[in-house]
């Protein structure tokens, strides 16, 4: 799914980046939306008030596919509620931008979607869920965990995070 000429967007992520993450690390999470077929990227910055030069030159470089919204730096502390405003407020922006059945994908940059197939992506999903007429899909989450670290490693979140928590069913059954 790329931008249409007409500047329609079919699947949209946006990206909430409340945390200074490595540059790769940034880098390898739209590359990622990216390959699996995103028209666009909203970057929604949350991140302290002092501008990261490098990551602010990497998120520009994907000119017209990621748009780097700064509206948020330097405000009050986290709250689930001005991520919702957040949101809420880009897509009021974009909405003319939108087609009908788009999907949106908001997720925080070290959140990572996996489809069941290498050969999906994300516009098939959307075709999926449009021909069962689903409208809200919900991902399962998989807990990573602190996989040992005790403050947050200056290395990459894909290098250092491996050792995800059981799924239920991976669970040992209960006597």
């Amino acid at each position: 799914a790329t931008v249409k000429a007409n500047g329609s967007l079919s699947v949209l992520v946006l990206a909430w980046m409340n945390k200074d993450l490595p540059v790769l690390d940034v880098a390898a999470f739209v590359d990622y939306y990216l390959l699996l077929g995103a028209s666009a990227i909203v970057a929604i910055d949350h991140t302290k008030c002092t501008p990261n030069p490098v990551r602010d030159a990497l998120l520009a470089s994907y000119p017209g596919r990621v748009v780097h919204e700064r509206t948020w730096r330097c405000s009050p502390s986290f709250t689930m509620e001005l991520q919702l405003a957040a949101y809420a407020t880009v897509i009021t922006r974009i909405a003319w931008r939108l087609e009908p059945e788009a999907l949106i994908m908001p997720l925080d940059t070290d959140e990572y979607a996996v489809l069941p197939s290498y050969q999906m992506t994300f516009g098939h999903l959307r075709d999926l869920m449009r021909n069962l007429r689903v409208c809200t899909l919900f991902l399962s989450w998989r807990q990573f965990g602190s996989s040992g670290h005790v403050c947050q490693p200056s290395t990459s979140m894909l290098n250092s995070y491996t050792r995800r928590a059981p799924t239920l069913s991976e669970l040992p059954a209960e006597t």
